[in-house]
């Protein structure tokens, strides 16, 4: 074979390769994201919650969260760190930052029924109680556990901001 022939050819099996990974990738963006996305927008949430509570209380949060600001994992541990939040929400949203990366870093994230209970264990009874209501809803028992997370960290910021509004 020439060395012309030899160039087409190695074009033609790199141009399949493209096509087949181009494919793989239409089918990963055009399916129903379904529990990952949830994952994801809940993780985001959070982190956004995070946030509010350290401008809440360090005088100059701006000196640690502009620029480059810390990761969800340090955001965490700071907040942990004021002994303001539940340690059963603290534990909860690690293992939701774990499977947020788990779901990040793969093409198509599998979340099962078992990766929900690890993040709703930590909620004791109260998660309990969802669990039964909702074992055949997987999305609704993540949102539900989601939820009440949530609210234990917007409690804490509304808290401190009526502690600061009152000084």
């Amino acid at each position: 074979m020439t060395n012309d022939r030899q160039e087409r050819a190695n074009g033609d099996d790199h141009f399949e390769r493209a096509w087949r990974e181009a494919l793989k990738l239409a089918g990963v963006l055009t399916a129903d994201p379904g529990l990952p996305l949830y994952v994801l927008r809940c993780h985001l949430h959070i982190e956004c919650l995070l946030e509010t509570i350290l401008v809440r209380i360090l005088p100059r949060a701006d000196r640690i969260l502009d620029e480059r600001p810390p990761s969800f994992y340090h955001k965490l541990r700071l907040v942990h760190s004021f002994d303001i939040v539940p340690v059963s929400a603290i534990k909860a949203m690690e293992r939701l930052n774990a499977l947020r990366n788990k779901c990040a870093h793969q093409r198509s994230p599998q979340i099962t029924l078992s990766d929900i209970d690890k993040i709703g264990r930590t909620l004791g009874r109260y998660y309990q109680e969802l669990r039964q209501e909702h074992e055949k809803a997987p999305e609704d028992l993540f949102v539900y556990t989601c939820a009440h997370i949530c609210g234990a960290l917007s409690e804490v910021a509304h808290r401190i901001e009526e502690e600061g509004a009152a000084e």
